[in-house]
């Protein structure tokens, strides 16, 4: 209802990305954030974790440049391949108190620690693929041999 491409409307294809089919391609493991605060609406993206509970997203997504969260609520939207004609076929509404902030992120991205963590309500749909996190040796991260 309404016009598709308001500011602030969830179905504005400004909000969607392709993120593939789940089925082995570059994107899966991830969602569609449409990010609502007291000054507008906007999307991030964000990954869900293996105990299909929480999703990785980035601080500056749900602050206000600090670690003070902004975010009053965070839609996240799952797609699945099952779903072809409606691609964001399940959302789950995270709250602010669902809302983590790594507590050593200042503001800034480029110093790091830009990273949070959305609880969701509810175990994320049965076809939502999660992302694997990185399990190998240190040294293979930061570039030594």
């Amino acid at each position: 209802p309404g016009n598709p491409t308001a500011p602030g409307n969830p179905d504005d294809p400004r909000y969607r990305a392709n993120f593939g089919q789940n089925n082995g391609g570059a994107f899966d493991g991830v969602v569609s954030l449409l990010i609502r605060t007291p000054q507008g609406n906007f999307g991030c993206s964000g990954s869900l974790l293996p105990n299909r509970r929480q999703i990785l997203t980035a601080a500056h997504c749900v602050t206000d440049g600090s670690n003070v969260v902004t975010a009053t609520s965070v839609d996240v939207r799952f797609q699945g391949a099952n779903n072809s004609t409606n691609p964001f076929a399940e959302t789950r509404t995270v709250l602010t108190a669902g809302v983590r902030v790594n507590p050593a992120y200042t503001g800034l991205v480029v110093a790091g620690a830009d990273v949070a963590i959305l609880d969701l309500p509810s175990e994320a749909p049965a076809f939502a693929t999660t992302i694997d996190l990185y399990d190998g040796p240190a040294s293979a991260v930061l570039g030594q041999q």
